[in-house]
Protein backbone atom coordinates (compact mmCIF):
# COMPACT_ATOMS: atom_id res chain seq x y z
CA UNK A 1 0.00 0.00 0.00
CA UNK A 2 1.23 3.41 -0.78
CA UNK A 3 1.59 6.44 1.87
CA UNK A 4 -1.29 7.66 -0.56
CA UNK A 5 -3.57 4.88 0.35
CA UNK A 6 -2.39 4.64 3.88
CA UNK A 7 -3.38 8.36 4.68
CA UNK A 8 -6.53 8.31 2.98
CA UNK A 9 -7.00 4.87 4.84
CA UNK A 10 -6.63 6.59 7.77
CA UNK A 11 -7.96 9.55 6.91
CA UNK A 12 -11.43 7.90 6.07
CA UNK A 13 -11.37 5.27 8.93
CA UNK A 14 -10.37 7.34 12.00
CA UNK A 15 -10.52 11.04 11.36
CA UNK A 16 -13.52 11.74 8.54
CA UNK A 17 -16.66 12.54 10.31
CA UNK A 18 -19.46 10.74 9.34
CA UNK A 19 -22.07 12.63 6.81
CA UNK A 20 -24.82 11.51 9.20
CA UNK A 21 -23.64 12.28 12.42
CA UNK A 22 -22.48 15.76 11.43
CA UNK A 23 -26.07 16.21 9.68
CA UNK A 24 -27.65 15.19 12.98
CA UNK A 25 -25.79 17.42 15.44
CA UNK A 26 -26.08 20.49 12.98
CA UNK A 27 -29.62 20.03 13.19
CA UNK A 28 -29.64 19.40 16.69
CA UNK A 29 -27.59 22.33 17.60
CA UNK A 30 -29.81 24.78 14.98
CA UNK A 31 -32.54 23.42 17.01
CA UNK A 32 -31.19 24.10 20.32
CA UNK A 33 -30.13 28.23 19.15
CA UNK A 34 -32.93 28.82 17.02
CA UNK A 35 -36.13 27.49 18.86
CA UNK A 36 -34.97 26.88 22.26
CA UNK A 37 -31.81 29.02 23.56
CA UNK A 38 -31.82 32.59 21.93
CA UNK A 39 -35.89 33.32 21.66
CA UNK A 40 -35.63 32.55 25.76
CA UNK A 41 -32.56 34.65 26.26
CA UNK A 42 -34.82 37.59 23.92
CA UNK A 43 -37.80 36.98 26.24
CA UNK A 44 -36.11 36.96 29.51
CA UNK A 45 -33.86 39.80 28.90
CA UNK A 46 -35.13 43.12 26.98
CA UNK A 47 -31.18 44.20 27.03
CA UNK A 48 -30.14 41.03 25.20
CA UNK A 49 -33.21 41.48 22.93
CA UNK A 50 -32.45 44.62 21.85
CA UNK A 51 -28.47 44.14 21.12
CA UNK A 52 -28.45 41.18 19.65
CA UNK A 53 -28.06 40.72 15.90
CA UNK A 54 -27.16 36.88 14.60
CA UNK A 55 -25.13 34.45 15.60
CA UNK A 56 -21.82 33.44 13.60
CA UNK A 57 -21.04 29.68 12.85
CA UNK A 58 -17.08 29.03 13.83
CA UNK A 59 -15.01 26.65 15.12
CA UNK A 60 -13.11 23.85 13.51
CA UNK A 61 -17.09 21.70 12.73
CA UNK A 62 -18.37 24.63 10.68
CA UNK A 63 -14.84 25.11 8.81
CA UNK A 64 -14.74 21.70 7.82
CA UNK A 65 -11.97 21.04 10.05
CA UNK A 66 -13.37 18.68 13.03
CA UNK A 67 -11.14 15.16 13.57
CA UNK A 68 -14.11 12.71 14.25
CA UNK A 69 -11.87 11.07 17.33
CA UNK A 70 -12.59 14.00 19.03
CA UNK A 71 -16.16 14.48 20.84
CA UNK A 72 -18.83 17.13 19.62
CA UNK A 73 -17.85 20.75 20.34
CA UNK A 74 -19.40 23.79 19.16
CA UNK A 75 -17.88 27.54 19.01
CA UNK A 76 -20.13 30.51 18.33
CA UNK A 77 -19.98 34.09 18.13
CA UNK A 78 -22.93 35.79 19.08
CA UNK A 79 -22.61 39.20 17.24
CA UNK A 80 -24.35 42.18 18.48
CA UNK A 81 -25.91 45.06 17.02
CA UNK A 82 -23.98 49.00 17.22
CA UNK A 83 -23.80 51.10 14.36
CA UNK A 84 -20.80 51.38 12.44
CA UNK A 85 -21.00 54.77 11.96
CA UNK A 86 -21.46 55.15 15.60
CA UNK A 87 -18.06 53.53 17.16
CA UNK A 88 -14.31 53.82 16.20
CA UNK A 89 -11.76 50.73 16.82
CA UNK A 90 -8.80 52.77 18.67
CA UNK A 91 -5.19 52.02 20.53
CA UNK A 92 -4.62 48.93 18.74
CA UNK A 93 -1.91 46.68 19.52
CA UNK A 94 -0.64 49.62 22.05
CA UNK A 95 0.11 46.33 24.65
CA UNK A 96 2.98 44.65 23.62
CA UNK A 97 2.05 41.37 24.65
CA UNK A 98 -1.26 41.87 22.95
CA UNK A 99 -0.76 43.70 19.42
CA UNK A 100 -4.60 42.15 17.89
CA UNK A 101 -6.45 44.07 20.62
CA UNK A 102 -7.90 46.96 20.75
CA UNK A 103 -10.42 49.51 22.28
CA UNK A 104 -13.77 50.05 20.71
CA UNK A 105 -14.66 53.84 21.26
CA UNK A 106 -18.56 54.34 21.13
CA UNK A 107 -18.80 58.15 18.67
CA UNK A 108 -22.58 58.67 19.42
CA UNK A 109 -23.59 61.46 22.01
CA UNK A 110 -26.28 59.25 22.56
CA UNK A 111 -26.61 55.78 23.87
CA UNK A 112 -30.38 53.77 23.95
CA UNK A 113 -30.55 52.09 27.63
CA UNK A 114 -29.58 48.83 26.79
CA UNK A 115 -26.46 50.14 25.30
CA UNK A 116 -25.65 51.94 28.46
CA UNK A 117 -25.54 48.24 29.98
CA UNK A 118 -22.15 46.99 27.89
CA UNK A 119 -19.83 50.37 28.43
CA UNK A 120 -17.53 52.23 30.53
CA UNK A 121 -16.42 55.59 31.06
CA UNK A 122 -12.61 55.94 30.84
CA UNK A 123 -11.62 59.86 31.78
CA UNK A 124 -14.66 60.83 29.93
CA UNK A 125 -14.63 58.60 26.98
CA UNK A 126 -16.74 55.90 26.53
CA UNK A 127 -15.40 52.62 25.34
CA UNK A 128 -17.94 49.32 24.69
CA UNK A 129 -16.69 46.62 27.26
CA UNK A 130 -15.53 43.49 26.67
CA UNK A 131 -16.59 42.36 30.44
CA UNK A 132 -20.00 43.78 30.10
CA UNK A 133 -21.03 41.91 26.96
CA UNK A 134 -20.39 38.41 28.63
CA UNK A 135 -21.52 39.50 31.82
CA UNK A 136 -24.96 40.37 29.75
CA UNK A 137 -24.52 37.28 27.55
CA UNK A 138 -23.68 34.69 30.49
CA UNK A 139 -26.89 36.20 32.70
CA UNK A 140 -29.50 35.82 30.21
CA UNK A 141 -28.28 32.44 29.32
CA UNK A 142 -28.52 31.91 33.05
CA UNK A 143 -32.02 33.41 33.82
CA UNK A 144 -32.90 30.89 31.20
CA UNK A 145 -31.55 27.70 32.12
CA UNK A 146 -33.19 28.21 35.71
CA UNK A 147 -36.87 27.74 34.01
CA UNK A 148 -35.77 25.48 31.32
CA UNK A 149 -35.72 21.88 32.25
CA UNK A 150 -34.65 20.21 29.12
CA UNK A 151 -35.83 20.01 25.79
CA UNK A 152 -36.78 17.32 22.64
CA UNK A 153 -35.27 16.83 19.63
CA UNK A 154 -36.39 13.44 17.06
CA UNK A 155 -37.52 11.67 20.47
CA UNK A 156 -34.16 12.34 22.66
CA UNK A 157 -34.94 14.07 25.75
CA UNK A 158 -32.02 16.65 26.39
CA UNK A 159 -30.35 18.78 29.62
CA UNK A 160 -28.27 22.05 29.44
CA UNK A 161 -25.82 23.27 32.19
CA UNK A 162 -23.36 25.95 32.18
CA UNK A 163 -19.66 26.01 32.73
CA UNK A 164 -18.26 29.19 32.75
CA UNK A 165 -14.49 29.18 31.12
CA UNK A 166 -13.28 32.30 28.97
CA UNK A 167 -16.53 31.63 26.99
CA UNK A 168 -19.66 30.45 28.48
CA UNK A 169 -20.10 27.15 27.92
CA UNK A 170 -23.22 24.84 27.58
CA UNK A 171 -22.64 21.15 28.52
CA UNK A 172 -25.97 19.28 26.61
CA UNK A 173 -26.40 16.19 27.28
CA UNK A 174 -29.25 12.97 26.55
CA UNK A 175 -29.29 9.66 27.34
CA UNK A 176 -27.01 8.90 23.77
CA UNK A 177 -25.66 12.28 22.70
CA UNK A 178 -23.64 14.83 24.09
CA UNK A 179 -22.00 18.36 23.30
CA UNK A 180 -20.57 21.28 23.97
CA UNK A 181 -21.56 24.73 23.16
CA UNK A 182 -19.22 27.81 24.02
CA UNK A 183 -20.70 30.87 23.19
CA UNK A 184 -18.40 34.36 22.78
CA UNK A 185 -20.24 37.78 22.68
CA UNK A 186 -18.74 39.35 19.49
CA UNK A 187 -18.85 42.45 17.07
CA UNK A 188 -19.20 41.97 13.00
CA UNK A 189 -17.95 44.75 10.90
CA UNK A 190 -16.54 45.46 7.60
CA UNK A 191 -13.48 46.65 6.50
CA UNK A 192 -13.64 50.27 6.66
CA UNK A 193 -13.54 50.36 10.46
CA UNK A 194 -10.14 48.92 10.66
CA UNK A 195 -7.34 50.97 11.94
CA UNK A 196 -5.19 51.85 9.29
CA UNK A 197 -2.26 49.95 10.64
CA UNK A 198 -4.13 46.85 10.20
CA UNK A 199 -6.01 47.51 6.85
CA UNK A 200 -3.68 47.28 4.04
CA UNK A 201 -2.17 44.12 5.12
CA UNK A 202 -5.62 42.19 5.70
CA UNK A 203 -6.93 43.62 2.31
CA UNK A 204 -3.77 42.68 0.62
CA UNK A 205 -4.14 38.88 1.92
CA UNK A 206 -8.33 39.36 0.50
CA UNK A 207 -7.14 39.92 -2.83
CA UNK A 208 -4.55 37.33 -2.80
CA UNK A 209 -7.27 35.05 -1.99
CA UNK A 210 -9.98 36.54 -4.61
CA UNK A 211 -12.41 37.26 -1.64
CA UNK A 212 -15.62 38.87 -2.43
CA UNK A 213 -16.48 42.65 -1.23
CA UNK A 214 -19.53 40.79 1.29
CA UNK A 215 -17.06 38.47 2.95
CA UNK A 216 -14.38 41.27 3.85
CA UNK A 217 -15.49 41.42 7.38
CA UNK A 218 -13.74 40.83 10.51
CA UNK A 219 -15.20 40.54 13.56
CA UNK A 220 -13.65 41.88 17.47
CA UNK A 221 -14.15 39.26 20.46
CA UNK A 222 -14.94 39.81 23.39
CA UNK A 223 -11.95 37.23 25.77
CA UNK A 224 -13.03 38.89 28.71
CA UNK A 225 -10.29 37.07 30.60
CA UNK A 226 -7.54 38.36 28.47
CA UNK A 227 -8.53 41.30 28.32
CA UNK A 228 -11.55 43.40 30.08
CA UNK A 229 -11.25 46.14 27.92
CA UNK A 230 -10.06 45.81 24.67
CA UNK A 231 -11.24 43.50 22.19
CA UNK A 232 -9.64 41.03 19.82
CA UNK A 233 -9.74 41.37 16.04
CA UNK A 234 -10.10 37.96 14.16
CA UNK A 235 -10.47 37.72 10.58
CA UNK A 236 -11.93 34.17 10.39
CA UNK A 237 -13.31 35.11 6.74
CA UNK A 238 -10.41 35.25 5.49
CA UNK A 239 -8.60 31.75 7.13
CA UNK A 240 -11.67 30.40 5.54
CA UNK A 241 -10.71 31.22 2.03
CA UNK A 242 -7.44 30.75 2.75
CA UNK A 243 -8.13 27.20 3.00
CA UNK A 244 -11.56 27.30 0.53
CA UNK A 245 -11.46 24.37 -1.97
CA UNK A 246 -7.80 24.01 -2.07
CA UNK A 247 -7.65 19.48 -2.35
CA UNK A 248 -5.96 18.40 0.19
CA UNK A 249 -5.08 21.36 3.13
CA UNK A 250 -8.07 20.21 5.57
CA UNK A 251 -6.83 16.89 5.48
CA UNK A 252 -3.33 18.10 6.13
CA UNK A 253 -4.69 20.23 8.84
CA UNK A 254 -6.88 17.36 10.16
CA UNK A 255 -3.75 14.87 10.11
CA UNK A 256 -1.43 16.73 12.35
CA UNK A 257 -4.53 17.71 14.67
CA UNK A 258 -4.85 13.44 14.97
CA UNK A 259 -1.58 13.21 15.19
CA UNK A 260 -1.29 15.57 18.06
CA UNK A 261 -4.13 13.58 19.85
CA UNK A 262 -2.99 10.14 19.78
CA UNK A 263 0.46 10.87 21.28
CA UNK A 264 -1.74 13.20 23.89
CA UNK A 265 1.00 14.97 26.68
CA UNK A 266 2.45 17.65 25.89
CA UNK A 267 1.88 16.84 22.13
CA UNK A 268 -1.76 18.29 23.60
CA UNK A 269 -0.33 21.81 24.06
CA UNK A 270 -0.28 22.13 20.09
CA UNK A 271 -4.06 24.42 20.03
CA UNK A 272 -5.84 23.66 17.15
CA UNK A 273 -5.65 27.42 15.76
CA UNK A 274 -2.14 26.66 15.91
CA UNK A 275 -1.43 24.52 13.91
CA UNK A 276 -4.18 25.82 11.11
CA UNK A 277 -1.94 29.07 11.37
CA UNK A 278 1.03 26.93 10.36
CA UNK A 279 -0.60 25.17 7.70
CA UNK A 280 -1.90 28.78 6.73
CA UNK A 281 1.43 29.60 6.39
CA UNK A 282 2.52 27.37 4.23
CA UNK A 283 -0.63 27.28 1.96
CA UNK A 284 0.76 31.03 1.23
CA UNK A 285 4.45 30.33 0.50
CA UNK A 286 2.96 27.61 -1.96
CA UNK A 287 0.34 29.99 -3.29
CA UNK A 288 1.80 29.71 -6.82
CA UNK A 289 2.68 26.33 -7.03
CA UNK A 290 -0.98 25.53 -8.51
CA UNK A 291 -0.98 21.68 -8.67
CA UNK A 292 0.73 21.39 -4.59
CA UNK A 293 -1.88 21.04 -2.85
CA UNK A 294 -3.32 17.92 -5.22
CA UNK A 295 -5.23 15.26 -3.44
CA UNK A 296 -2.55 12.78 -4.56
CA UNK A 297 0.18 15.10 -3.29
CA UNK A 298 -1.09 14.68 0.60
CA UNK A 299 1.74 12.85 1.75
CA UNK A 300 4.64 15.25 0.59
CA UNK A 301 2.16 18.20 2.24
CA UNK A 302 1.90 16.69 4.76
CA UNK A 303 5.84 15.93 5.44
CA UNK A 304 6.31 19.30 4.58
CA UNK A 305 3.68 20.38 7.44
CA UNK A 306 5.30 18.29 10.32
CA UNK A 307 8.44 19.93 8.91
CA UNK A 308 7.48 23.41 9.07
CA UNK A 309 5.85 22.94 12.26
CA UNK A 310 8.77 21.41 13.96
CA UNK A 311 10.74 24.89 12.32
CA UNK A 312 8.93 27.16 13.86
CA UNK A 313 9.22 25.34 16.95
CA UNK A 314 13.19 25.23 16.97
CA UNK A 315 12.33 28.88 16.24
CA UNK A 316 10.40 29.63 18.64
CA UNK A 317 8.21 31.69 16.57
CA UNK A 318 5.00 31.10 14.91
CA UNK A 319 3.52 34.43 13.81
CA UNK A 320 -0.29 35.07 13.74
CA UNK A 321 -1.35 35.46 9.63
CA UNK A 322 -2.63 38.81 10.30
CA UNK A 323 -0.77 40.00 12.95
CA UNK A 324 3.01 39.07 12.42
CA UNK A 325 4.22 40.73 15.53
CA UNK A 326 2.40 38.56 17.51
CA UNK A 327 4.13 35.31 18.27
CA UNK A 328 1.60 32.25 19.05
CA UNK A 329 3.77 30.57 20.71
CA UNK A 330 4.67 33.07 23.88
CA UNK A 331 1.10 31.27 25.01
CA UNK A 332 3.11 27.82 25.66
CA UNK A 333 5.44 29.05 29.02
CA UNK A 334 6.96 25.88 30.19
CA UNK A 335 10.11 25.65 27.78
CA UNK A 336 10.72 21.67 28.65
CA UNK A 337 7.25 21.70 27.07
CA UNK A 338 8.38 23.07 23.65
CA UNK A 339 11.37 20.81 23.81
CA UNK A 340 9.37 17.77 24.30
CA UNK A 341 7.31 18.50 21.28
CA UNK A 342 10.48 19.39 19.10
CA UNK A 343 11.86 16.19 20.32
CA UNK A 344 8.63 14.11 19.10
CA UNK A 345 8.82 15.45 16.67
CA UNK A 346 12.32 15.33 15.37
CA UNK A 347 12.07 11.47 16.16
CA UNK A 348 9.02 11.36 13.61
CA UNK A 349 10.62 12.49 10.77
CA UNK A 350 13.87 10.65 11.34
CA UNK A 351 11.78 7.28 11.44
CA UNK A 352 9.79 8.54 8.57
CA UNK A 353 13.14 8.91 6.38
CA UNK A 354 14.62 5.98 7.93
CA UNK A 355 12.01 3.24 7.27
CA UNK A 356 9.27 4.89 4.70
CA UNK A 357 6.25 4.31 6.46
CA UNK A 358 4.15 7.48 6.28
CA UNK A 359 2.11 5.67 9.13
CA UNK A 360 5.28 6.02 11.53
CA UNK A 361 3.80 9.32 12.80
CA UNK A 362 0.95 8.28 14.36
CA UNK A 363 2.25 5.32 16.47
Amino acid sequence: MSDLQKLEKLYNDEIKIDDREASYYRGLLRHLLELVLIPEMKRVNPDFSALYSHTYFGGSTFDGLKVGSTDQEFDLNLVFKWNKNACQIVNLGQDPKKKNFGNIMATKPDLSQSETKIVFNDNGVIYISPKKMFDLLKSSVDRVLTNLRGFEYEGEQFTIKRHEFAPVTLKVKSSVSNFEVDLVPSFQYDFRLLPREIIGRVTNLSDMFNMTQETRRFMAISLHRADQKKFELDFHDIERQILYNLGCVKKVIKLLKYMRDEKGGNMEKLWSHLLKTSVMHQVMENKMIGDYWRNDNLPTCFVDAVQRLLDGLKRGNISDIFFPEVNLLQRIKNPEVLKSIIGFLERKLRAFKQYGDILVFFE
